[in-house]
């Protein structure tokens, strides 16, 4: 697996995983010989918080360890930021197992939170 940023030519592969999608500035994807498997990025909440946004797997290759493969590589990428202390993620019902086993605590209805710690 090879996750790197998002390029433009990634756009209609994206898309069609993430139909109403809106690329924020921080966005990569999931790619292994050649095919998109996943994508996802993140937003700046506050100056200590990132929300994790437009996230997906593709449909074929869910389950298979993939989904929280791009989630650590994200909080990796998040970690370097240096001040942020929290990652947030909105998401569905079906996708709120996945987010508490990843470590994520819920706060809201369909809202989790997950304190970020960095060892030195």
């Amino acid at each position: 697996m090879d996750p790197r940023p998002y390029s433009a030519i990634d756009h209609a592969t994206c898309l069609a995983l993430l139909p109403d999608l809106a690329v924020p500035q921080a966005f990569f994807v999931l790619e292994h010989e050649g095919q998109i498997l996943a994508c996802g990025g993140y937003v700046a909440a506050s100056r200590e918080s990132v929300e994790i946004v437009q996230y997906t797997v593709h449909p074929d290759w869910r389950l298979q360890g993939l989904g929280r493969f791009l989630i650590f590589y994200l909080l990796k990428q998040i970690a370097t930021l240096g001040s942020i202390a929290q990652v947030q993620v909105q998401c569905p019902p079906d996708a709120s197992g996945f987010f508490e086993r990843q470590g994520f605590h819920q706060i809201a209805p369909g809202r989790y939170n997950k304190k970020l710690t960095v060892c030195a």
